[in-house]
């Protein structure tokens, strides 16, 4: 069975994580987790189990939210 993928926006991201924008769009450029495009001129997507992933594997901690 194929699995579905939970697609983000950074908007969304920043209101799951209660972050800014601007710390979701420094955690991206820091590799914290990675975005997608579906097209050059599309926006910035991000996969909510990379995300999860992220935090599992510890590169995203609790309490580094909220600086950004």
């Amino acid at each position: 069975m194929t699995e579905l993928i939970r697609w983000l926006t950074i908007r969304g991201a920043a209101h799951w994580l209660a972050v800014s924008e601007p710390t979701i769009r420094n955690w991206l450029r820091d590799g914290v987790f990675q975005a997608y495009r579906a097209n050059p001129r599309g926006r910035i997507l991000i996969k909510a189990s990379d995300i999860v992933e992220a935090m599992e594997s510890r590169r995203l901690v609790p309490r580094a939210w909220g600086k950004g």
